[in-house]
């Protein structure tokens, strides 16, 4: 069970966690925490935890947006990284873009009109307005790339 444990905390350093929806990174999380908790528990629990932590795993399904261009998404490009920003935002964050004005200051963009010199994406705190600014290239990644690998 410990060697389970183990491999799960693993996979929540992975890409694969991290772009995975929300929920999704909930089910595995909780699995892990039976797991942590069955430990001490009889072998009825061990085995049900076992198969948690396994099945949560596979259910799993975060991955890079391919794109051309990492430095100039295409419209359709934009759209596919907005979503997996959006469908991964932590609890308690709202997605939203900001744009970088003459001046040099950050002011949150009302269009979705995409500019890839001069906006990025940011999650917002819900509770105290603090922000994160996020890399494109946690999110996409060029597709000559996804065969390299």
């Amino acid at each position: 069970m410990k060697k389970e444990i183990t491999k799960a905390e693993a996979v929540q350093k992975k890409t694969i966690y991290k772009l995975s929806s929300s929920y999704r990174r909930d089910y595995l999380d909780y699995a892990l925490s039976n797991a942590q908790k069955a430990l001490s528990g009889n072998k009825g629990e061990v085995t049900f935890a076992k198969w948690l932590l396994a099945n949560s795993e596979t259910y799993l399904n975060g991955k890079k947006a391919p794109v051309t261009n990492i430095n100039k998404l295409s419209k359709a490009e934009y759209e596919r990284v907005r979503r997996i920003v959006s469908d991964v935002a932590p609890n308690g964050y709202m997605t939203t873009i900001y744009y970088k004005r003459a001046d040099g200051t950050w002011h949150r963009k009302y269009s979705e009109l995409w500019n890839n010199k001069n906006c990025k994406f940011v999650y917002v705190s819900m509770t105290t307005k603090e922000k994160k600014f996020l890399k494109i290239s946690d999110f996409a990644m060029k597709s000559s790339q996804l065969f390299e690998s």
